[in-house]
């Protein structure tokens, strides 16, 4: 299956700040003190993304959501910022009104590897 898209026309968002989750590495003990070795470069990053939307921004983010990335499971690429990779939605989004706009929040998981993912 092929990879998704983020939408074209849809705000960019901002993102907080990452870390880099412990996978791909490598803990034994050393003679003094354990030692930590990276078996694996391509760390998933997790970060927090908020968007400000129009109501048919929102609604269109919502079908792509549900339809595109079966509900926030599936990776999809993304070009933002500067940051190339594969993201994914860690846990439910949530979505608020504010006047005319949607207030949209979510914890990503964001591989800079690029790598296909099942």
């Amino acid at each position: 299956m092929p990879t998704a898209y983020w939408p074209p026309g849809l705000p960019i968002p901002r993102l907080g700040a990452t870390f880099q989750t412990a996978e791909g590495r490598l803990t034994t003990d050393g003679e003094v003190a354990l030692r930590e070795r990276v078996i694996d470069p391509n760390h998933i990053q997790t970060t927090s993304a908020t968007w400000s939307m129009t109501e048919r921004e929102y609604q269109v983010f919502k079908a792509w959501h549900f339809h595109i990335i079966r509900d926030g499971a599936a990776w999809f690429e993304v070009d933002w910022d500067d940051r190339n990779g594969l993201a994914r939605f860690s846990e439910p989004y949530s979505a608020q009104q504010n006047g005319l706009r949607r207030d949209v929040s979510a914890q990503l998981e964001i591989d800079y590897a690029i790598e296909e993912h099942p």
